[in-house]
This record gives C-alpha cells, structure tokens and sequence, in this order.
C-alpha cells in the first residue's frame, strides 16, 4: 500500500513540475478576448516601429492614441533599462497590445510569455483605489504595463543564449530552477513595485507613489504596528491589504532609490538578468549591489517607514476631533456601499466569510450599537452601487460576468413586494440615481467615453419592471470621466475628470439647453462621492491636506469648507439622515461603516486649495482618422498577424522515466494575440517500448476543445515455449472534441454542452482492440460563491445532467447512460464550510459499466466519466450499470500562515481540515450488492512556489466500514495547483 501511495506520488509530482514550467508561460496569455457577436465590429490591427495594437473597429480613435502614446513611453522607458554599454534588451518582434472593452473595471495586464503583449482594459477608474491618481487612463495603463514587458525582458550572456536557443519560456524543465527570464520569476513586490515606481511623476503630480491614497495605505500599516515582513510581502496573501505588491513593492523600490541612488537600482537589475538559477541568486545579487542582502535592506526600509510616517501619525492622533464616532460594521474588504433616504440607512454588507447580504438600519436616533436595529433583507452578489428612494425601492448596479467573457454591470430594482427584478440587460449602468420614483438617472463608460443617461421605469406585457426609452443627457470628450454623483431639483453635483487634470466637483442643471457642467472647485485634491444634504449644501470627500476627510461645501457661499472628520487614515462615501453622518473608513484590517454627529471641526479657507495639474505625456490627444489614414489591417485567419503571434514561441525537451518505461520528447505551446486560438503538442518516444507517444490540444476561446492523446503501457510479459520474450504492449488512444457553454442563461449560471469521446485500447501488433465512443449532451447550473476566509466552497449549489449514448459513433458498446450530479453548501456561521455532495449514473446493459472506490474519480468531468471515488476503498470495489454516491463534509480552518520566510521560492497560506461521510453502491441489474460506508479526514496545506502557485498538498486518511472486497484503511497523498 504504501509503495503504491509513493508512486502515485512521485508520479503526479513528476506532472506538476511540469506544469510549472509551462503553465506560468501562458496562463494570463490564455485569456481570450470576448465573443463576436452580432453587434460587434470586426478585429483590426495597427502597426508602429515596436508595437502592434489589436482592436474592434468601433475603438479605433483609442487604438490611435494608445499606438501614440506607447511609441512615446518605450523613448522614455528605454533608457531606464539600458546598461553602462548602451545595451537594452527588447522584444525581438513589435510587443502586442490588445484593447479591449470587455469589463466594467479598470485594469491591464502584460506579460512576456510566448511574446511581449499587453491588454488595455478600455474603462477609466471611477472609484477611490488609487489608480484614479495615475492621470489620464492610457498613459498611466500603458505606462505601468510596459514596464513589466521591459523588466521582464531583460537578458544577457547565458540566460540570452538559452532564449536563443529554446525560445521564450520562464523555467527550463529541470530540477534546479533554470529561466532564460530571470525577471519574471522575482516576487510580485518586485515586479509591480518597479512599474508603480516609474509610472510615478512626482514633479507632475500623477502616480499612486506621490498620491495621497497610498501615503494613506502606508500611514495605516506603520501606524498599526504590524509593518509585514519580507516574507509575507512576497506572498499572495489574503489578509489586508491585498495590495501588497504594489504598496509595499513600490514603497520598496523608492527606498532603495532615495538610499543607495536610482543608479545603483538600474545596476541590480541588471546584474540580476546574466543569472540563470532562478529564485536564489536575489539575495546575492543584492548583496553585490546594495552591499546588502534584500533581508538586511527590509529591515532598514521597515524603519526608513516608522521614520517617515511616525510624524505625521502623531500629529494627526494628538489632533483628533472630539466627536463621538460609532463602527457599525468593520473589516470589510472595499469600502462599504450604502445609501439612505428619511426612515433608513441601507447597506451592503460584503464579508470575508459570509454571503453578500443587503442590510436596513434603522436610521431615527443615533445609536451606539444600530446592529440591534439591523434587518437582512436579501442576499446577492456582484452589488457595486445602491440608491433608496423614499418608498425604499432599491435600484442596484450589479457586476455580472458572462460566459462570453464580458464583466458588465446592469441596473437592478428590489422591494420588499417583489424582490429582485433586473432593469436592464448589457447596458453597462455602472451607477444610478433616483430622479423620482419611475424615473432614474444613470451612468455608464463605454469605448472610454462617459455617460449620463436617464431612463423611465415601466411595465412590460409580462408585468415586469423594465427601463425604457433612453435619452442620453450628457456624452463626454476623451479624457473626462465622470464619478460619482448626485442629484436634487433637477442639478446635478458631480466628481468629474477633465483631460489632463485632476479630480474636482462640477454642477449641472439637467434642464439646461445645452447640458453643461459647470465647475464648483478647481484643486490638486481628488474631490470624490458628491451628494446634496439640502438644496444650497454638499458634503464630499477630498485630500485637500494630504488626507482624505469630510467637508461640507454651501453652493452660495463656495469660499468657505466646512470640515466635519479628522481621521488619521482616511474617509469616504458620505451620506446625512437626521442629522447624522454615515461614511467608510479605512482601517488596517479593512474598511468601517461609521456615523458621528453632523458637526464642523474646522474651517477651511476653499481659496488655499486651489491649484491646477497640467499633465504632460508628449502625446497630444488624437482625433477621429479615416480608415485611409490609420493604415490598419483586418485580423483575420489569413492575417500575417495572426500567425507571426500563434507560431511557436518555444520548445523544451521532455523526459519522463520508470521501471517500465523511459519517454524522450518535446513539448511546445502557443497563442494567437486575441488568446482565442491555443494549442500544446507533446511528442515522446519511449525508448523501452519502442513506441510513440502523442498529446494534442487545440481550444478556441472557451468554447470549443478537441483533444488527441496515444500512450502505451506495459501489460503483462509472456515466454514462449522457444524461450523468446514476448512484452504485451497496450496503445491507448483518445480523441475529445467539445462545445462549450451553449445557449447561458439566468446570468450564464445555465449553460449546455456537447461532447463526443472516443477511446480506442488495442494490443500492439495484434487485432485484439476495445474501442468505446460517445456522444453526448449536458446541462450545468453553478452559482456557487467562494469566500477569501472559508475553505472550499462558501455558500451555493452545482448540478449537472448528462446523456451519452455509444449508438450515433461505431462503438463495441451500445447503448445510453444518464449521469447526474448534485453539490451544495451552506454559509455557516464563522469559517466552517458543510457540503453534501450527491452523484449517480444509469447506463444500458451493453454500454461501459462505471467504478465505485478509491480516492479519485472523474467528477471533474463532465463526459467520458465512469470512476467515482469512495475513500476507504480500493479502486474497482465495486462495478455496476447503476450507481450512487454521497458525501458529506465539514471544512474548517486551522491556521493561516501566509509567510514565505525571507524571499525563499516556498511558503504557505493557509492550513485547512476537512472531515468527511462517503457512501455508495453499484450493482449490476439483478444483482444486489451492500452499500459501502466509509469515514475519514484530510489536512491540506497550501504550499505557495515560485510566490505565485499555489499548490493545495492534501494528506488524507480513510477508513471503510463495511466488509467488502477491496476495504482497507486508507493514506493518501494529493497534490493540486492553482494561479
């Protein structure tokens, strides 16, 4: 038992090893752009000297301006990068950069694996997270992305020679950590550290490291007392903040460059790129460098932190205001989203361990403890805005992600009568207001351009509530970008972006011909979450003083700021019933939902705010070109384009070795630009056996995937009567072919899927073969939810319902089989996790029977699976054209460690355990067989490698309790991995 627990082992850890190698290369280059569908325009491209910029038709204007702009930062980013000889190391082929509009988010991403790409999320920030202080989008995006594809790129003597000869890949397929990318192994603290160092212009005023939202981020971990250590920045953690990369990176790489000199910083990186052993070189090269071990600098950066925060905390504590303030909830992982009208304050309460809940305070006096008038109302994801009206109808902008890939947000409405009831479908409101109570006014960003729309309330022919005729109030320029904003008596307050400056308040009259707005502030602050308390005032959050406070503004008297919070971390999102102001507050361990008083601790003089930003990228702003003149080409199956991004990028040798076999090969992958084309090809010989061995995989986006694997085992050896040795070898062949997510529906939570799976085993050199084929269908509902702080599954339900059948493809089986499976789990109070897991199968007596016992099983299947597993069990304990399986089982946590030691490639997050029932049968028809029971546990440990996989290292133990052939007490060995 033993000895087949270890090789089970070794062999699955022979796998991960190499999924390590290559998986890294292309798991974010794997993420296809959206869907075609009938609305949208076709792909195009657009080339300079060292970019290639993909693009829907309708964001050529954008596309323009990025090409532009990218062209500009690669001459200022250069020379960064380049060495005391004038040498840099760049992309051999034009870095890719795809724009897409696919998410109602701001963000990008770049990588340089199997090519330098980047991908623009089109969509502006619109909230308070730091990337509002990056300036303008496009410059800031581009900025901070291609700064990775430069760092990452950097190359010299050995580690350029073997790029040159295996092509792009992180790590080299041995034992010792080898990368022709040495960069692209350093932690995260370092890579995103660097990119927010230099996408920073202190002199300019944009960059999150000269912004008063990260001085805020550092000023509360040194003011917490629990500064992290090396260790723990270098590790995905999930404990606040998690940013830490880019916090700490980038407050890292700036201590390193005001202590030791930028130069010394340029020298060190690249000393770093000759190495060739990944991982542990870090602290050497450092040490040559710095003079320093990274270890020995983090400690003196820790106190650099105290240093240069502590007065600034001690005079924000000494002067903090004498109000009485109240936490109403706490910890929460983004600020709290709330809204209130006269009788009530209505919350979102977002929780690390619990379902997203929809919570009514009642909001008449001001209470110490208002969790005691707290009502749950409802549950539901994916919440990012509220607004009440008076009769406490609810209209919420929910963020949906779809099947085809998009991440959109549509208006919602709940009450109390009616419950949820979406308003609208994929049309992108990301925030909306009541106008009156059939009346709404709502925001929406798409192609980068800013929206106001109002929007009517009716009835259709099924009674359900529908908004209608849209009238589009306000459509902005390049560059503006509208926030949050309020409305009353038809004006409109607003937090609004003008190109090339800063965050400032501006007012509208909607009735107004033309709609214009009109400026209130003029300030270097990042005014943000406007909203009217009375017809002549406003309250809103600004930095004016370097931290984010509450201030009230009177419209006829805007000379005068009234400030209402003195906190030492920061406030936000402000909101007044009766008197009483709600607002989030960040904390160490999160943010807080507060109320205080409606009262003024100071005054503030508005003309001693004022200031302008006159942001300078070198680029000036583009306008609408004609096809003509952008000289850009479709992206097509027949584009040059495609093929120089999809050929192989690289190729590694492969050599896997047993007492039975010894395989040599090659392995390659790759990508087309889009991500929408990718494929893996691994061809071995086996040296023993004298046989080939194939495994191809082709997928377009996630829709489609055809499959093709032979392999050959060694059976039993027979000696003839001669003396000859005859070895019986076993050809195992595959093919898959399958469509994905067909017809979605009730938010893409349904979807249906095709598949056909044939599978050929045959005796080498002989006719004896089995050959199986089936073709099938599956219906799959999943709206399971996953929480940071509980293992497992947190709160939700998975079905699926399968039908094959081995009548429609030559098959030795004939015959249907129906398969189902049933999971859900509860949200129990605190960490725990209970799941009940219910699967079954029916199949015709001439189709392939199915598998009861083991520790695994195909469930993660959906065609083709005939093994269930009962732990406490052999494999094949029992066998049947009917059967069933249930398990029960409770998750809990243990400890969290979230610690990597120093800047060790191995650490750890969280310790989990897991009790569990399982209970099954499978019998043949007229034949009874006892079901089979047996118990067990499981500690897993997540190991984190490379301070990016996180590999689950389950040690199991089971035990049956019933008599049966094959019952055994079990310990098993499982390993996983996950990005």
């Amino acid at each position: 038992m033993v000895q087949r627990v270890l090789s089970v082992f070794y062999a699955r850890l022979a796998l991960l090893l190499l999924l390590l190698t290559l998986i890294p290369a292309y798991q974010v280059a794997a993420v296809p752009v959206s869907w075609d569908t009938g609305e949208d325009t076709p792909w195009q491209v657009l080339s300079s000297d060292n970019f290639e910029i993909f693009y829907r038709d309708e964001n050529q204007v954008m596309a323009q301006q990025s090409l532009q702009i990218a062209e500009q930062v690669h001459r200022e980013l250069v020379p960064f990068f380049t060495d005391d000889q004038g040498q840099v190391t760049l992309p051999p082929e034009p870095t890719r950069i795809v724009l897409v509009d696919d998410f109602d988010t701001s963000n990008g991403w770049a990588t340089p694996f199997p090519f330098a790409q980047i991908r623009l999320y089109a969509s502006p920030p619109q909230d308070l997270n730091g990337l509002e202080t990056i300036g303008d989008w496009l410059p800031g995006l581009i900025r901070h992305e291609y700064v990775h594809v430069l760092h990452t790129e950097m190359a010299s003597g050995v580690t350029q020679t073997s790029r040159d000869i295996l092509g792009r890949t992180p790590l080299l397929p041995v034992i010792i950590p080898l990368s022709p990318f040495p960069h692209s192994l350093a932690p995260p603290m370092l890579l995103e550290g660097l990119a927010v160092y230099l996408e920073t212009n202190k002199e300019q005023g944009y960059g999150r490291l000269q912004s008063n939202f990260y001085q805020m981020l550092m000023r509360t971990e040194v003011a917490s007392g629990e500064l992290m250590s090396l260790g723990e920045a270098v590790t995905p953690g999930r404990e606040f903040p998690t940013n830490r990369a880019y916090l700490y990176g980038s407050f890292f790489i700036e201590y390193l460059a005001i202590t030791y000199g930028e130069q010394k910083l340029r020298d060190y990186l690249q000393r770093y790129s000759h190495e060739l052993v990944g991982y542990f070189m870090q602290e050497g090269t450092a040490k040559a460098v710095f003079g320093k071990a990274f270890s020995q600098l983090w400690q003196e950066f820790l106190l650099y932190l105290q240093q240069r925060f502590s007065p600034q905390i001690h005079y924000l504590t000494d002067n903090q205001a004498d109000i009485h303030t109240d936490i109403i909830a706490a910890e929460k992982t983004s600020p709290p989203v709330f809204s209130a009208n006269a009788k009530a304050l209505f919350a979102v309460n977002t929780s690390r361990s619990q379902r997203t809940e929809l919570i009514r305070y009642s909001a008449s006096t001001l209470s110490s403890d208002m969790s005691e008038s707290a009502e749950v109302l409802t549950h539901k994801k994916g919440i990012r805005y509220i607004d009440v009206s008076e009769r406490g109808n609810i209209l919420a902008s929910r963020q949906l992600f779809y099947a085809d890939g998009r991440a959109w947000n549509d208006l919602f409405l709940w009450n109390a009568q009616q419950g949820w009831q979406q308003l609208s479908e994929r049309q992108r409101f990301r925030k909306a207001r009541w106008l009156d109570e059939e009346t709404v006014l709502a925001s929406r960003n798409t192609q980068g351009i800013s929206e106001l729309v109002v929007l009517k309330l009716k009835k259709n022919d099924n009674q359900e509530n529908k908004l209608v005729t849209p009238q589009v109030l306000w459509r902005g320029q390049p560059g503006e970008v509208l926030a949050d904003f309020d409305v009353r008596d038809q004006r409109i307050i607003a937090s609004l972006k003008q190109a090339n400056q800063g965050w400032n308040l501006s007012i509208a009259d909607m009735s107004a011909n033309p709609f214009r707005w009109q400026a209130i502030t003029d300030s270097k602050a990042t005014e943000n979450s406007p909203e009217f308390i009375s017809d002549s005032d406003i309250i809103f959050s600004a930095d004016y003083q370097g931290v984010f406070n509450i201030y009230q503004l009177n419209l006829t008297a805007p000379e005068t700021l009234q400030q209402l919070t003195n906190t030492l971390t920061g406030a936000f999102n402000p909101s007044v019933v009766n008197n009483i102001l709600y607002y989030s507050r960040y904390q160490h361990n999160g943010y807080q939902l507060v109320q205080q008083p409606l009262t003024s601790y100071a005054q503030l003089n508005a003309e001693s705010v004022q200031g302008r930003y006159h942001f300078d990228y070198g680029v000036s702003r583009v306008t609408a070109l004609n096809k003509s003149e952008t000289q850009s080409e479709p992206y097509q199956f027949n584009h040059s384009a495609l093929w120089r991004s999809i050929r192989p990028h690289t190729w590694l040798p492969f050599y896997l070795s047993n007492d039975s076999s010894t395989k040599i090969g090659v392995i390659t992958a790759g990508t087309d630009a889009l991500g929408r084309h990718r494929y893996s090809a691994l061809v071995n010989r086996d040296t023993q056996l004298e046989q080939w061995n194939t495994q191809l995989t082709y997928q377009f986006d996630n829709r489609w995937t055809v499959a093709f694997s032979r392999d050959h085992d060694s059976l039993n050896s027979v000696r003839e009567e001669s003396g000859r040795f005859i070895e019986n070898v076993q050809r195992d062949d595959e093919w898959l072919i399958q469509r994905s997510l067909l017809a979605p529906m009730f938010e893409d939570q349904l979807t249906f899927y095709l598949g056909a799976t044939i599978e050929q085993k045959q005796l080498v050199d002989t006719s004896i073969k089995r050959d199986e084929a089936l073709l099938g269908g599956a219906l799959r509902f999943d709206n399971r939810e996953f929480f940071t702080d509980v293992p497992g599954t947190g709160w939700g339900t998975y079905v699926d319902l399968i039908y094959e059948t081995n009548d429609v493809i030559q098959s030795d089986f004939s015959g249907d089989s129906w398969q189902a499976r049933v999971n859900h789990s509860w949200d129990l109070p605190g960490r725990l996790s209970l799941s009940y897991d219910l699967a079954g199968g029916i199949a015709d007596k001439g189709a392939e029977s199915f598998s009861l016992g083991g520790e695994s099983g195909d469930g993660g299947r959906l065609f083709g699976r005939n093994d269930y597993y009962l732990r406490g069990y052999e494999n094949n304990v029992q066998r049947g054209h009917y059967i069933h399986r249930q398990t029960l089982s409770l998750g809990f946590p243990l400890y969290r460690l979230e610690n990597n030691w120093g800047l060790n490639p191995f650490g750890a997050l969280d310790i989990v355990g897991r009790t569990f029932v399982d209970s099954g049968q499978a019998w043949f028809r007229q034949q009874k067989r006892d079901q089979l029971t047996g118990i067990g546990a499981e500690i897993t440990t997540e190991l984190v490698l490379g301070y990016r996989a996180i590999v689950p290292f389950t040690l199991g133990y089971a035990q049956g309790l019933n008599d049966a052939n094959g019952r055994t007490t079990q310990t098993y060995v499982s390993i996983g991995l996950f990005f």
